[in-house]
């Protein structure tokens, strides 16, 4: 399945914003696009310090292109891995 926020993407959906990322089993931040199919992920780039990095020169948040095993957990998928969370801890 291919979701994303962007609307000129074709997996562009509302759903998106109810979907958390993960790539190889660690949850992504800022994810634009994500294709499990294809494993890779969009996502706005982080500096080293952790911020958002804007590219020098310019004023647009970079972007990079992560690949990897990708997971897509809509709401209904993350209430119930967060009621598995909370028996475990």
């Amino acid at each position: 399945m291919r979701l994303s926020v962007d609307k000129d993407d074709k997996g562009c959906s509302h759903i998106a914003f109810d979907c958390q990322v993960y790539l190889n089993g660690d949850l992504l931040n800022h994810c634009i696009t994500a294709d499990d199919i294809e494993g890779f992920c969009l996502v706005y780039k982080e500096g080293a310090d952790g911020n958002l990095y804007i590219e020098p020169g310019r004023d647009y948040i970079a972007t990079e292109v992560l690949h990897g095993d990708v997971s897509i957990l809509c709401k209904p998928q993350i209430n119930l891995l967060e009621s598995e969370n909370d028996k475990m801890a």
